[in-house]
């Protein structure tokens, strides 16, 4: 899901400083995992008076701000426009235009269709 997350995140950011910002979103992957050793670390020891329920809590915590960031990020162009909603997907690819400083070029928009996908049990499927 990594892929799909920083191919979402740079369509919106500007291409000169969108190498800047996906080692942003490195760094903050590595100091989220630093963030769960420590809430580990204050909740699981001997020590304290926490136990794992509360890491739990505490681990849950950032699930909900990306929950609520998950509201503001728009969904792809392509998903809207095989959907039949070419509005929607003009106006992000407006917004994608308009945060990279330059505006979509003349024409009209064009979906090509989606591949169709062979279900995993017709592979093991012996009949013809």
């Amino acid at each position: 899901k990594k892929p799909m997350a920083f191919t979402l995140f740079s369509e919106f950011i500007p291409t000169h400083d969108r190498g800047f910002h996906m080692i942003l979103v490195d760094i903050f992957g590595s100091f989220g995992m630093l963030l769960c050793c420590t809430f580990a670390f204050l909740t699981l020891s001997d020590w304290t008076l926490l136990n794992w329920q509360a890491f739990c809590v505490l681990s849950s915590l950032p699930g909900f701000f990306i929950l609520y960031l998950r509201n503001k990020i728009p969904e792809s162009p392509r998903y809207y426009a095989l959907m039949g909603q070419k509005k929607n997907a003009r106006n992000t690819l407006f917004q994608i235009a308009l945060v990279n400083g330059t505006s979509l070029p003349q024409g009209r928009l064009v979906v090509y269709d989606q591949p169709v996908y062979t279900p995993l049990s017709k592979l093991f499927n012996s009949t013809k």
